[in-house]
């Protein structure tokens, strides 16, 4: 595993904890869109866009389709939030003073 290997694996494995909970949501999207980003330009990109085009395809030979689908379903929880029934909501967390919701990047 490489220099950047053991902080995307903690990255990939906190950020999913913390959508699953709801702690840190916006956070927690926005990490796993820049390590998906860093896939695809690492590693996807080069076998173009479709994840797999033969039964011996591996993952390390995919296209960057499934990177892409993530980056799509974790942008709206980035952009608008994580919703009413995360746990961040219900931690006495900071609030903001105009708003009164929690702090956003504490969502």
């Amino acid at each position: 595993m490489g220099l950047l290997g053991y902080p995307v694996t903690i990255g990939e494995f906190f950020g999913g904890l913390g959508l699953i909970v709801g702690f840190l949501c916006r956070f927690s999207a926005a990490a796993l869109i820049v390590i998906m980003l860093g896939a695809i330009g690492l590693v996807h990109g080069q076998h173009g866009f479709f994840l797999g085009r033969s039964p011996t395809d591996t993952l390390a030979t995919a296209g960057f389709e499934y990177n892409l689908a993530l980056i799509g379903l974790l942008a709206p929880i980035l952009i608008a939030g994580p919703g009413r029934f995360a746990i961040g909501r219900f931690l006495p967390l900071p609030k903001s003073a105009q708003t009164g919701r929690p702090v956003v990047v504490l969502e």
